[in-house]
């Protein structure tokens, strides 16, 4: 891959080596897009127009997680369970529910757009995992990783005046951030091993959110993988995006069964 120029561009590609002679009906023909990155660092803004111009379904982690604040306050209020362990259950149980709805979009043939912070290396090996079950399919992380600190904070503390669209459990101000990367502790700097990968700075000025996109779609061509539907997007404020229309078509992938495809995997938050 012929991609790298972080020190202009901001742009990293990480991972296996592009192999030209490589026939086109044999390369991967459906692709797991696995987003990365720390709250408010454009996450999901990107993975909208990457899931829009693959035209295929968009699965976030916080959909899920955003519909656990009632059981998290009957969890401590009623069954008297600690707040920080309600805290980890219902995240590793909003894990649980994303890899279930990645499986059941693998086993329909599409492509899919996966919005989760993919903090821990457990989290990309589950992928990993469920991608290798079926055939025709190749995985990589987009890893959204600003080097411009004070516009990270300054774009957290903006959504968070807004309310987080509605995401209670998300950092709000800059001190919440400081405390939820403590929690981290640098476990979220792993090693993705083979998979292929591309880094962002989604704070560059140069790094308009269509621009990072057709950069991503770069990355998949350069990552042997043979999309048979694309299209292109005008240039939107990254941060004023609604409403995407998803739609996407394609033969029935065959399922091995040689592959563990069991939910009893415990997920760490």
């Amino acid at each position: 891959m012929n991609m790298s120029h972080d020190d202009e561009g901001g742009i990293l590609i990480i991972g296996r080596e592009s192999k030209s002679s490589m026939e086109q009906e044999d390369r991967p023909r459906r692709v797991v897009v696995a987003m990365k990155g720390h709250p408010g660092t454009g996450k999901t803004t990107l993975s909208r127009f990457i899931a829009t111009s693959l035209r295929c379904p968009l699965l976030d982690k916080d959909d899920v997680r955003d519909s656990t604040f009632a059981v998290g306050a009957q969890l401590v209020s009623i069954a008297k369970v600690e707040s920080q362990y309600a805290t980890k259950l219902l995240n590793d149980l909003s894990y649980e529910a994303l890899w279930r709805m990645v499986k059941t979009q693998l086993s329909l043939g599409l492509s899919v757009v996966i919005d989760s912070p993919l903090s821990r290396k457990v989290h990309l090996d589950r992928l990993v995992e469920l991608t290798d079950s079926f055939d025709g399919y190749q995985l990589v992380v987009v890893e959204c990783k600003p080097k411009d600190e004070s516009e990270w904070r300054r774009r957290l503390e903006k959504r968070g005046e807004d309310g987080c669209c509605g995401s209670w459990h998300k950092p709000t101000t800059w001190r919440d951030m400081e405390k939820f990367l403590e929690g981290y502790n640098g476990c979220i700097d792993y090693d993705v091993g083979k998979v292929p990968k591309l880094v962002l700075d989604t704070t560059a000025t140069s790094g308009k959110v269509v621009d990072l996109a057709k950069l991503v779609m770069e990355f998949l061509d350069a990552s042997n993988i043979c999309l048979p539907f694309m299209q292109t997007f005008p240039c939107v404020d990254p941060f004023q995006l609604h409403h995407l229309n998803l739609a996407h078509t394609s033969r029935l992938p065959e399922h091995r069964d040689d592959a563990s495809s069991s939910s009893d995997s415990r997920l760490k938050c």
